[in-house]
């Protein structure tokens, strides 16, 4: 992995960039009326719009040979195609609770200058929102781990802020699952769809993922076979006569 186990809180301020874009292009070209390009917030929406360009360090203008950073290439830094927008390849997130994760995506960026910005990622939960700090190699986005619990399934979204604009990337889906909460006996637990990776664990009669699990003998995990316990079998077997 390439991050170390400490963690890290970033605050993103969403507007400052953005306002910052408005401000320069006016004092630039006052004669000219920036707020048609200086109102679209991501690459897609600005490429779309003549004369609008996208420029990394400040979002949509006008007048992108201006604004973006001397000395960077144009034909890099100011992405005037749609083709050219970097996205993050869509791909459910699936995350289980109360485990410590690395998320990583696969970065389709075409401008090998966004792998020297910093990433930021931002998963979005009901109310919550949570941003960590990430890296890119080799166009896929490793971000710091995270730990997120609950017991109900929650879905949200996932996206990617980098260089001086938020937002800025495509959004992709988040679910947050609890495999106790999903099954509460061994039959239903193993049933439960693999993509989750939840499992039977014996030694604590609970429906979790392998590695919440103490010794790899005691975890069933997708379509395998339950085993019952002879203890517990004598024991519901007594319960039964005792009943009778």
């Amino acid at each position: 992995m390439p991050f170390s186990h400490k963690e890290y809180k970033v605050t993103v301020k969403e507007n400052d960039k953005y306002e910052r874009s408005k401000e320069i292009s006016k004092q630039i070209s006052p004669e000219i009326n920036t707020s048609a390009c200086s109102s679209f917030r991501t690459c897609s929406e600005c490429v779309k719009s003549v004369p609008c360009n996208w420029c990394h360090n400040l979002g949509c203008t006008n007048i992108g040979d201006k604004l973006c950073p001397y000395g960077i290439a144009l034909k890099k830094s100011n992405i005037n195609k749609a083709k050219e927008c970097p996205y993050i390849i869509p791909g459910p997130i699936l995350l289980a609770s109360g485990i410590r994760t690395f998320i990583d995506v696969k970065l389709y960026a075409p401008d090998p200058i966004i792998s020297d910005m910093n990433i930021i990622c931002q998963i979005k939960l009901k109310n919550r929102v949570s941003h960590l700090k990430g890296v890119t190699i080799n166009n896929s986005v490793y971000c710091h781990p995270i730990v997120l619990n609950t017991k109900e399934t929650l879905t949200g979204s996932f996206r990617l802020n980098w260089g001086g604009v938020d937002p800025y990337s495509n959004r992709v889906p988040v679910t947050v699952f609890n495999c106790e909460e999903l099954a509460k006996n061994c039959e239903s637990c193993i049933t439960i769809d693999p993509v989750f990776r939840c499992g039977w664990c014996k030694s604590i009669s609970s429906c979790v993922i392998a590695n919440q699990c103490t010794g790899v003998t005691n975890w069933s995990g997708n379509n395998q076979t339950c085993t019952i316990d002879k203890n517990v079998r004598k024991k519901e077997q007594f319960d039964f006569v005792a009943f009778v």
